[in-house]
This record gives structure tokens, C-alpha cells and sequence, in this order.
């Protein structure tokens, strides 16, 4: 009818936090995971899992997390026509109003447009944050896949070792403080800063990801004979042949 009043929100959840609104927002496909809009820009998400220490669960008037992976992505595709564009919104979305994760764990984002990919993974910091601490409500960080190469992302972080400076490379101000801090990561060591093995550790023990990574590796590069008992693999590689949406769909047949 011609009664445009807002509806209760009623058994469909509550309101926990606003952020200004935009003169214009483009359409998307909203789904439990809204993932394309009219500019083609596309966002995929793979739920992975972090560090116990840096859980948060929803408690209301305790907890000031309020964003979920779900509501950044329906914020991109309204806001933003380009891959990298989107990263930086998102990015800034989960750093102000603190990330709040939907399933107890972290969140890998695949997002692309008609010329770029990029891959982002995203931290929360523990229930303790608050938008007054002036901190950081996130970890994340996101690399740009080449061109050619092709990116498998299984319920477990990809991003190894951070060069910021890398102008294909976005990340949090707080991506490595945040692991010298808690004690997970040491300079003085002598390794190298990697992003999973900092706030991601487990994933690479459960077959149930390098597994699911092996194979679709395996099936675009079967020339380069990766080892399917191996838990680290390059972090995207050129496939054999070029891809097209049968190849794809095979992968996920796969069993």
C-alpha cells in the first residue's frame, strides 16, 4: 500500500549501532551473505577461525562490537564500485565500530571487480575494546592476487608474510602491534612476520581445510604436483589453463 512507515524489527533482531547514511547506494543481491552488485563487484566469504583471546559474542550493553562481516558487505556493495575501494571501506568500517563476528571466529573475504582480486582476513580484538579506547575495533589485512593466478581460500587464512609499503597490499594500522603485544610475535626472533601463523595458527592443522585447498590447487595446476599431506601452499598460483565457470563448477563437484 502506499504506508511506507518503517516495519517492527519484531523476531528479526534489534538495533545495536548506526553510521551515517549516503546520498546514493547502488543495487546488490542480498542474500545471508550479499555478494554482487549492479557495478560487478563481487564479494565471497569463508568463516575461518582466530586466536581464543580475541573472540567476542554479542552481550547487550557489554559488548560495543557491532559489525559483522554480514553488514560490511552489504555496506560495500551499496558504497563502492571497485575491489579496493571496498577493502578500504570495509577496513575502516570494522576498525571504527569494532568487528563483530558472526560465528565465534575471524572471516576471509574474497573480493573482485571486472580488474581486480583481492583477498582480505579479518581479526576482532577481544571483549574489552571500546570505540573510546581510540584503538583499532579490528585486525585485518588484504593482498591483491596477480592477474593471472588464481586464489583458494578454505575456512583458514592465506596471508603470510605483510610488506605495507606494497602498493597491492592494505592492512589494519594495528596488523602486526597487536601480535608483539599479546606476545605472539617476537621482531627480535629473526623469523618473518606471518599474518595466519600471528592470529590464524590452527588452520593449517585440520585436513578439513588443506585438503579442500590441495584438491582445487591440484585440479588448475596439477603440473606442479603440490603434495596433498603438505599444510602450506603457495598463496595463489597460475593455473595450467585458463579458467572458465565449467572449471569452477567442477571443483566444487569434486569430491
Amino acid at each position: 500500500g502506499d504506508d511506507r512507515r518503517p516495519l517492527p524489527l519484531g523476531d528479526f533482531g534489534k538495533v545495536i549501532g548506526r553510521i551515517p547514511q549516503v546520498e546514493r547506494t547502488f543495487t546488490y543481491f542480498h542474500t545471508g551473505y550479499s555478494q554482487m552488485n549492479e557495478k560487478q563487484l563481487a564479494i565471497g566469504e569463508s568463516t575461518c577461525s582466530q586466536r581464543a583471546e580475541l573472540d567476542v559474542a554479542f552481550v547487550e550493553g557489554l559488548t560495543r562490537q557491532i559489525m559483522t562481516v554480514e553488514q560490511a558487505q552489504v555496506f560495500a556493495l551499496q558504497r563502492c564500485a571497485a575491489a579496493r575501494d571496498a577493502v578500504k571501506l570495509i577496513g575502516g568500517l570494522v576498525e571504527k565500530h569494532g568487528f563483530l563476528p558472526s560465528c565465534g571466529g575471524s572471516e576471509s573475504l574474497c573480493i573482485a571487480d571486472p580488474r581486480e582480486l583481492w583477498e582480505m582476513e579479518i581479526c576482532s580484538v577481544g571483549p574489552d575494546w571500546t570505540p573510546e579506547s581510540g584503538k583499532p575495533g579490528a585486525i585485518w589485512a588484504a593482498k591483491r592476487i596477480p592477474d593471472d593466478h588464481v586464489v583458494v581460500i578454505a575456512n583458514y587464512f592465506r596471508i603470510r608474510e605483510i610488506d605495507p609499503k606494497d602498493p597491492d597490499t592494505l592492512v589494519s594500522p594495528n596488523f602486526m602491534t597487536e601480535a608483539v603485544s599479546r606476545g605472539w610475535y617476537d621482531p627480535k626472533s629473526g623469523r618473518p612476520f606471518r599474518f595466519y601463523e600471528a592470529y590464524n595458527p590452527d588452520g593449517r592443522t585440520s585436513f578439513a581445510s588443506t585438503r579442500r585447498e590441495w584438491r582445487a590447487l591440484d585440479l588448475l595446476a596439477p603440473s606442479m604436483k603440490l603434495d596433498p599431506n603438505s599444510n602450506v601452499f603457495p598463496f595463489s598460483i597460475r593455473p595450467d589453463t585458463p579458467v572458465g565457470p565449467g572449471n569452477i563448477m567442477g571443483i566444487f563437484r569434486d569430491t
